[in-house]
């Protein structure tokens, strides 16, 4: 489903081709879950008479993209593959255990039985297609997720801590933020020639007849089916633990990550130590009331727990230690809010980006190369069960939602790396302080290094950020959109 209309697409950008796991994870759950013929009936027959396209791949598209953003509840991962992937990443680490349901745990069986064994095979999207297809046929249970249920199980999580206890579709903020992203993807790759407010004509209610949002808010109930007691079990096994330890984790990065002027690239208890010692004097003033009280060295701690935790994690998904340095070859956090830009973009609302080079192969065709990660201090600040959480723009509740988000993105490019330029030994060009034109947290690095830069012509840069959303509960005022100063998937040279 879509994976041969999706290599040839020319509405799909050389980004969204580059790194296309967030549509073999779509793919994967579109294969994975139970819908009425009656919805699927309405849905095509709505795309026909609203988007005027009877185009196999448009419908296609439409309802692979709602069957995901029913899954993961997340309007900023519905704005497109890559948002999506890293959102369904973030969701599958972070999740508490008494809110792991039945759709987390659709996406700990691709994470750990899908995911690795494609992975290991290193290869583009031209490449894949017949291990895809091979790796999730032998992972698909149709009967195993049920979008028709119809009603709320009297014997599931009582509540997922959402806003008014109104979830995914039925959120009407959530469906026109999430909706309209989808609707903008399907437009733009099937030509129709329509524009945004065109769009949000489209998600009113007609004459008083059912809309979409009416047909898709029933596919929600199975969000409060529990994970099972096995598959809880399972994702504490899949912890390789093969970083015993913070402190041995740290070390090996700082000896992995050395660049060609002595600067340590990921340092962690470095940068930690610069975040407590900054924060637990003064948290940030935040209109919002979206901050932690107060940074203790409790919370330091917790930080540290979550990033082992994360790159243990991140071994298990790949099983090779010289990898591990291969996913990120460099971490930044910054006490710049907003983060500075050096094309002089407005970073507003920007709570991190992961930066991904892209080189041409001798034989044809690209492959991802090189990823790092620049966050924003003040991401790391916002406290469990937040307000981007309760709205559904964030998947998971957890405080450092936006640490796991971005090394999401680095996976998922990491994953589209040919295995030739994983082996590679000199593919970190870049020196630390080169990375970012602002302040760091951490030991100050050395001036700006006079590296000579990557032919233009070989290599360039995409960016993906994480970016705060806010939707207006009271009336229908989505604002989300009003702070992506920063554009997707932005080519830099």
């Amino acid at each position: 489903m879509l994976l041969e209309d999706y290599k040839v697409s020319k509405g799909i950008s050389k980004s969204g081709k580059l790194m296309y796991y967030g549509r073999v994870l779509k793919y994967y759950l579109a294969n994975n879950v139970k819908v009425s013929s009656d919805t699927i009936n309405y849905i095509e027959n709505w795309i026909k008479e609203n988007l005027s396209t009877t185009n196999t791949y448009s419908n296609a598209l439409l309802e692979q993209n709602l069957i995901a953003s029913s899954l993961t509840i997340s309007a900023y991962g519905a704005t497109s593959d890559q948002e999506f992937f890293a959102e369904s990443f973030a969701k599958w680490m972070l999740t508490p255990n008494d809110k792991k349901n039945l759709s987390w745990e659709l996406y700990n069986t691709f994470f750990t039985q899908v995911f690795p064994a494609l992975i290991k095979e290193g290869k583009v999207a031209d490449d894949a297609e017949i291990e895809i297809k091979k790796i999730v046929e032998l992972n698909t249970n149709k009967n195993s997720y049920n979008l028709s249920l119809g009603a709320k199980p009297t014997d599931g999580i009582d509540s997922l801590e959402y806003a008014g206890d109104i979830i995914g579709w039925q959120n009407t903020n959530y469906y026109k933020s999430a909706a309209t992203s989808i609707l903008e993807q399907v437009l733009s790759i099937s030509n129709s020639l329509y524009y945004r407010n065109s769009i949000s004509n489209y998600l009113k209610s007609q004459n008083g007849n059912n809309t979409l949002q009416d047909s898709i808010s029933n596919w929600m109930y199975s969000s409060y089916i529990k994970a099972s007691d096995e598959s809880i079990k399972s994702f504490k096994d899949y912890n390789s633990n093969h970083f015993s330890s913070f402190e041995s984790l740290d070390t090996f990065l700082q000896e992995k990550t050395v660049d060609k002027v002595g600067n340590k690239r990921i340092w962690l208890s470095d940068m930690y130590k610069s975040i407590e010692e900054t924060y637990s004097k003064s948290i940030p003033t935040d209109k919002n009331n979206e901050y932690i009280s107060s940074w203790t060295n409790d919370t330091t701690i917790s930080l540290e727990n979550v990033t082992l935790e994360l790159y243990n994690y991140l071994y298990s998904l790949i099983g090779n230690e010289e990898w591990i340095t291969k996913i990120i070859y460099g971490l930044v956090i910054s006490p710049d809010d907003p983060l500075k830009s050096d094309t002089n973009e407005d970073m507003t609302g920007v709570l991190g980006y992961t930066a991904t080079t892209a080189g041409e192969l001798t034989a044809g065709g690209y492959t991802t190369v090189n990823s790092y990660i620049v966050i924003c201090g003040s991401g790391l600040l916002i406290k469990d069960y937040n307000y981007q959480y309760k709205q559904g723009w964030f998947s998971s509740p957890t405080q450092f939602h936006v640490l796991v988000h971005e090394m999401g993105h680095a996976m998922d490019a990491f994953a589209a790396k040919v295995n030739d330029v994983r082996n590679l030994k000199n593919t970190q060009e870049s020196n630390y302080s080169d990375l970012y034109p602002g302040e760091y947290f951490g030991t100050e690095v050395n001036k700006k290094s006079e590296s000579t830069p990557v032919s233009k012509k070989e290599s360039f840069t995409y960016v993906i950020g994480s970016v705060i959303g806010i939707m207006i509960a009271a009336g229908v005022i989505i604002l989300g959109f009003a702070l992506y100063k920063r554009s997707k998937g932005v080519r830099r040279a």
